[in-house]
């Protein structure tokens, strides 16, 4: 079980120990390692230069985006008989994501729902 979310500083150093990535007060599962903060952080919560948008702080913004994403594309596409059916799934991705039993693959988590959530970027259709 995944408990709590606590504020967290994700950083990475090159060989000679320099900094060469940060972000700091990262609402992260207290129960993840540094080292999964630090990928989740550094690979998929990365703001673009010159984005005026609010930065995303926590992992779970990032997961609850993408099952947002797959519930919209089920309900569209007719895959489940109710819209609770369509609401389960997406609780169930982020149970499973949050409590690192799962993982969406990278290139999920570079598109999907970016456009809708960050404002730039595309989505898959």
């Amino acid at each position: 079980m995944t408990s709590a979310a606590g504020n967290r500083t994700a950083s990475i150093a090159n060989d000679k120990g320099a900094i060469i990535f940060e972000q700091r007060d990262l609402e992260v599962p207290a129960d993840w390692s540094q080292t999964a903060t630090n990928i989740v952080a550094s690979k998929y919560l990365p703001w673009p230069a010159g984005f005026a948008g609010p930065r995303v702080r926590a992992p779970a913004q990032l997961i609850h985006r993408g099952g947002r994403h797959d519930h919209g594309m089920g309900a569209s596409g007719g895959y489940f008989k109710t819209s609770a059916d369509a609401g389960e799934l997406r609780n169930e991705l982020a149970h499973l994501v949050l409590t690192q039993k799962a993982s969406f693959n990278s290139p999920v988590w570079f598109t999907v729902g970016v456009a809708e959530a960050r404002g730039y970027g595309w989505v898959l259709r």
